[in-house]
């Protein structure tokens, strides 16, 4: 069933005319290949529902979970600005953790971490604010909940200026310094994160069961970085 709908989806667009359009996509079914991680608990997994592989973590000890991409991994961070890379989303579900998880905000941050991976002190990034966008982790009740946030690549600013909607920030600052625009970052894009928390806020130690599937970066200017494009990366979300 899953190969009949990529392909319907493939000829669909095709028929469209988007044929340079591409995607990278990790629904997990290959196991863990290191490209996200869902860490702080050191316990995380391949769990399945019975027709879906997805990572998952029942000991995540944080103040908040972060599903954290590889840093610099092909397909999904380079240049996003050159990439047209306008879209990006998952497949989250609760498993347990605070009765009040469904008040978690939910957002996915671009990092630049100046080639210094290891060293946040240094870094910048930008992130949907999720106050703004209404986004927030699903409950228990909820099962799988998609995620998405546009991204707006095309965005031309001063230093300092982000889109309606978006916040810039380095780990001392909720502000990008004056001397970086929104555009840097997005052309400098090292790593992505989605936090089930506000980056700008503090939190407490907590403990949290969660699952991620589906993940999906989208761009229409050419891949991210040097990544392998092909239909096999086609797929849709099929939770």
């Amino acid at each position: 069933m899953m190969r009949a709908l990529l392909a319907l989806a493939l000829l669909a667009s095709l028929a469209s005319g988007a044929a340079a359009q591409g995607m990278s996509v990790e629904d997990f079914e290959s196991g863990l290949d290191g490209d996200w991680s869902l860490p702080f608990g050191f316990a995380e997994y391949i769990d399945t529902d019975g027709s879906n592989n997805f990572l998952r973590n029942p000991d995540i000890q944080n103040f908040a979970p972060i599903v954290r991409g590889g840093d610099n991994v092909p397909g999904w961070t380079g240049d996003f600005v050159a990439a047209q890379t306008f879209r990006i989303s998952a497949d989250f579900i609760s498993f347990g953790g605070p009765s009040y998880i469904q008040y978690f905000p939910l957002t996915i941050v671009l990092r630049d971490t100046n080639g210094t991976p290891d060293f946040p002190d240094d870094d910048v990034f930008v992130y949907p604010d999720p106050y703004y966008w209404n986004s927030y982790a699903p409950d228990f009740t909820a099962g799988w909940q998609t995620t998405s946030f546009d991204i707006p690549w095309d965005f031309v600013g001063a230093g300092g200026e982000t889109p309606a909607g978006w916040v810039g920030q380095t780990v001392y600052d909720t502000a990008l310094p004056a001397d970086v625009t929104f555009q840097d970052v997005l052309a400098s894009v090292d790593r992505l994160e989605w936090w089930w928390f506000h980056p700008a806020e503090f939190g407490i130690y907590d403990w949290f069961d969660i699952g991620v599937d589906n993940i999906v970066l989208e761009w229409s200017g050419g891949p991210v970085r040097t990544s392998e494009s092909s239909v096999s990366q086609m797929k849709s979300n099929f939770k």
